[in-house]
């Protein structure tokens, strides 16, 4: 049930500028059960702050990171489907060194049969903790960015929405959970890609995103990159 979306900018914009898009977005999603944010820092490497809570009440007060500033954001708002796995270790997005941040919405169908494979890895009981390994493996066998996602989906099954962002600014998505659509538009100078709610509808701009424009739904089993540099994969 948990909710994903990601926004790319030409120029830094802090999180107080879509703080409001996330906060709504949660409300309506049913998350409030941990949240986390990537994004590019300063230094040009991959960030990611995360909290147990609800977004709205943990981070509206956090000056900090509301005036961050970067032209990278990707946010994952949970719902886990195990209550039992409300934990640090099971809250995403899930980051390596600087380098890549990864999250996950729906379920994997196949993730216990593959987890005693990650045994020595995994810090938490989520399915998407598994997912990750998988997915960071492939990465570090050369395998590009979409095929690595597709192979996710193709290996564990179920109902599958991911995120990605590296350091080079890739921020990259991969939908297969027909229970909960992702869309592409535009917000102002902002590039978005989000979940729907959960909702067979487009209620998620009537509620959400009421001013955006040159919204597309993205076809189950695409790939997209999120940026100015990288277009649609088929």
């Amino acid at each position: 049930m948990c909710e994903i979306v990601g926004v790319a900018f030409q120029e830094p914009h802090r999180l107080a500028d879509i703080h409001v898009w996330v906060s709504t977005l949660e409300a309506f999603g049913l998350g409030g059960f941990g949240w986390g944010v990537a994004y590019l820092d300063a230094s040009g490497k991959v960030s990611v702050e995360r909290g147990l809570g609800r977004y709205a009440d943990e981070v509206s007060g956090r000056r900090d990171l509301l005036e961050l500033a970067s032209t990278r954001w990707l946010v994952h708002l949970r719902r886990p489907n195990k209550l039992s796995t409300i934990a640090y270790a099971d809250t995403q997005p899930f980051g390596r060194e600087g380098e890549v941040a990864f999250c996950h919405n729906g379920f994997f169908d196949r993730a216990e049969s593959l987890r005693l494979q990650y045994d020595d890895r995994l810090l938490g009981g989520a399915d998407s903790e598994v997912g990750w390994c998988f997915f960071s493996d492939r990465l570090d066998a050369g395998v590009p960015v979409a095929d690595a996602l597709r192979e996710v989906d193709d290996t564990f099954a179920g109902k599958v929405n991911l995120g990605y962002l590296d350091r080079q600014g890739r921020l990259a998505f991969y939908t297969h959970n027909p229970a909960n659509a992702m869309w592409q538009f535009e917000l102002g100078s902002a590039q978005v890609v989000s979940t729907g709610l959960h909702s067979d509808d487009d209620s998620v701009f009537r509620l959400v995103y009421p001013e955006s424009t040159n919204r597309s739904l993205l076809p189950t089993g695409t790939a997209v990159f999120l940026s100015d540099a990288d277009g649609p994969v088929a």
